[in-house]
């Protein structure tokens, strides 16, 4: 959703599809994408905790974490610096005038290797950025520290809601996206509440309704995030959804999810690009530029798996030995 949001309304829109106005169109809405994306984050780097009470869980994820979302980027960038070094991106004066705000910068290897390692998270410049969307990676390394520090510091949600409420509270103050992971945690147990006290038609009520005021309030991320959270909660309790979001296709693109979020825009810059300046203002052609972006994207997202899979396995190698380590027991001691 969030590809098809940025290549056919913002990289390359055909001419007069703003008259559709399908930014008011709920799935193509980014930051809801975004948002739900936020509150999965919290659901699933919790749920084992919650479950278990096993905090070895939680320090894997939390040492692992760095290298899991960096890994992916790294090799974005990597591949983007290539393609910019190789001449493949239109020159700034030749793009259309909104796409000239990106990869102005000069693609060298020290800036390629601070950008990847360093600045993504800790100093994101959009300026100085492989790919615009990659603006998610800071809230997500610290959403999954603050998913950390609620688990272990706070604990259940079921047993000290009033922390959690308090934790929310603030967190939706400084910035709602942060709360979203919270609530991803707490979801974990209004799941539970709501399968024994309400009726499957209410989760269609709920998804409703995230739905509606994501479209009337548009991308205000105050409002966005409570009709994420709405929306979310709505898809556990309503069978037809999850059935949706959990079946072969939904899983498939789950797999590449990840890789086509980092690479569908600097692909979009190097294949669909030159077609859409060279269509003249045909709107055919610019939609068939479009949709030969999102079908490189795809494939290039595809092609990435192998680097997915390595993220997840060094992520899962320095946590585990990340957690025996902090987590060893004391010696025993003899007695006298």
């Amino acid at each position: 959703l969030v590809m098809l949001l940025h290549v056919y309304l913002q990289i390359l829109p055909p001419d007069g599809i703003e008259h559709l106005k399908l930014e008011l169109w709920w799935p193509l809405t980014g930051k809801f994408a975004v948002a739900v994306f936020f509150l999965v984050t919290g659901f699933s780097l919790s749920v084992g905790f919650l479950n278990t009470g096993n905090a070895a869980l939680v320090v894997r994820m939390v040492f692992g974490r760095y290298f899991r979302l960096i890994i992916p980027v790294f090799a974005t960038c990597a591949l983007t610096s290539a393609f910019m070094n190789a001449g493949l991106f239109m020159p700034v004066e030749a793009r259309p005038d909104m796409m000239g705000a990106y990869y102005s910068f000069e693609p060298t290897l020290a800036h390629l290797v601070r950008f990847a390692l360093f600045d993504v998270i800790f100093d994101y410049s959009t300026a100085q950025s492989y790919a615009p969307p990659l603006w998610v990676i800071s809230f997500e390394f610290f959403g999954s520290l603050i998913i950390a520090a609620m688990l272990l510091g706070v604990g259940d949600p079921a047993r000290r809601p009033a922390m959690y409420l308090a934790a929310l509270i603030g967190l939706y103050l400084y910035h709602p996206w942060f709360a979203l992971f919270v609530l991803g945690i707490v979801s974990v147990r209004l799941r539970d509440v709501l399968k024994q006290h309400a009726t499957p038609a209410a989760g269609g009520y709920l998804m409703v309704l995230g739905c509606t005021l994501s479209v009337l309030f548009g991308e205000n991320p105050y409002t966005l995030s409570l009709a994420a959270f709405l929306f979310f909660l709505g898809a556990f309790q309503l069978p037809v959804a999850l059935a949706f979001f959990s079946n072969r296709a939904s899983r498939a693109l789950g797999e590449i999810s990840y890789p086509l979020y980092l690479l569908h825009v600097p692909v979009s810059f190097v294949v669909g690009l030159p077609i859409y300046v060279a269509a003249n203002g045909d709107p055919w052609l610019q939609m068939a530029a479009a949709g030969l972006a999102v079908f490189a994207s795809l494939v290039a997202a595809v092609i990435f798996i192998p680097v997915n899979t390595a993220a997840m396995s060094a992520s899962r190698w320095v946590g585990k030995r990340a957690a025996a380590l902090i987590l060893r027991p004391a010696p025993a001691t003899g007695s006298s």
